[in-house]
């Protein structure tokens, strides 16, 4: 038995039973198929110690191995690392596998998105960003579109968690450049909805608000129903920025917020963007007229918000 592909046809018990049996390269694909197995049943733990197995053992055999091989290992530890939430791991796991890759042209950019993740994590966001211009020179060299939409927009996404949204409008609109090329108008359109944010955090009122009404035309035509009251709120938001009437925006936000429905995690997370604007602006107004509301409306936030700490502890 010399193929990896013979070893897919064993049983786990045959697989263990000969494991002892052989040595090398082989031995590894042993460990790498049962690590892959445990993959598969979201056993990440067992599935790490495992692949690591296969780890040591090609890095014991040197130059007897290929860097193919170890990559392979590399990316399955990133894998179950990432799954399990230990980002360090990721991150020296993965720089090692990316090092070999490029000194080896074996680097496929699609191979280190959890890497990305993982910099993000940890809050070490300049090498995120370099690791995502990568990624974006590789998917441009072959062409595709919605990859490099994609790189850019999750560069803007880091600029703006630094504050400097002047660096990420125009990663934005070179992203909406790529996106418009793949002729998916829902594609498009999320593209444009961050522009629209960039826009107001910008302060580019005027411009952010003629792309809202744009957009909200196309999500009420798409029936794209949480796309659509976020937008709308984003407008509100503008117009309470105005200084239009603000109890009028009030009432409007909160009536808007009825019309979310649902119970997943989207809906959750929509509400919870509803209920911290109504709570700012009832703040930002003071008085008596809203101290029994805005206590309710604080204690709704709360419960929305350890719903989904519970619901995160479960991943």
């Amino acid at each position: 038995m010399n193929d990896y592909e013979d070893l897919m046809e064993l049983t786990d018990k045959q697989l263990w039973d000969q494991l002892p049996k052989v040595e090398g390269e082989l031995k590894s694909d042993f460990f790498y198929e049962l690590s892959r197995r445990s993959f598969e049943k979201s056993d990440y733990k067992s599935a790490l110690a495992l692949v690591e197995q296969a780890r040591d053992i090609l890095l014991a055999l040197k130059d007897l191995t290929s860097d193919a091989e170890i990559l392979k290992i590399y990316r399955a530890i990133g894998m179950n690392a990432n799954a399990l939430g230990n980002h360090d791991l990721v991150i020296s796991t993965l720089e090692k596998a990316l090092e070999i890759a490029k000194r080896s042209n074996l680097d496929r950019p699609e191979d280190y998105s959890f890497l990305v993740d993982a910099y993000d994590q940890k809050e070490e966001f300049q090498k995120s960003i370099e690791l995502l211009e990568w990624q974006f020179e590789k998917y441009n060299e072959i062409d595709d579109d919605v990859e490099c939409a994609g790189c850019l927009a999750q560069i803007s996404f880091i600029y703006r968690k630094l504050d400097k949204q002047d660096i990420a409008l125009p990663k934005l609109n070179l992203a909406l450049d790529f996106a418009k090329k793949t002729e998916n108008t829902n594609y498009i359109l999320l593209i444009q909805t961050y522009v629209a944010e960039v826009l107001y955090e910008l302060e580019n009122y005027q411009e952010c608000e003629d792309l809202l009404d744009k957009l909200i035309n196309s999500y009420e035509l798409l029936n794209i129903k949480k796309n659509l009251l976020d937008m709308k709120l984003l407008k509100l938001q503008i117009q309470w920025m105005s200084n239009s009437n603000e109890r009028e925006i009030i009432e409007s936000i909160k009536e808007l917020s009825l019309q979310i429905i649902g119970d997943e995690q989207d809906a959750v997370d929509q509400r919870i963007r509803f209920e911290q604007t109504i709570i700012n602006c009832m703040e930002h107004l003071g008085g008596w007229s809203y101290t029994r509301e805005l206590d309710n409306r604080k204690k709704r936030l709360a419960d929305l918000e350890d719903l989904v700490g519970m619901a995160s502890q479960k991943i």
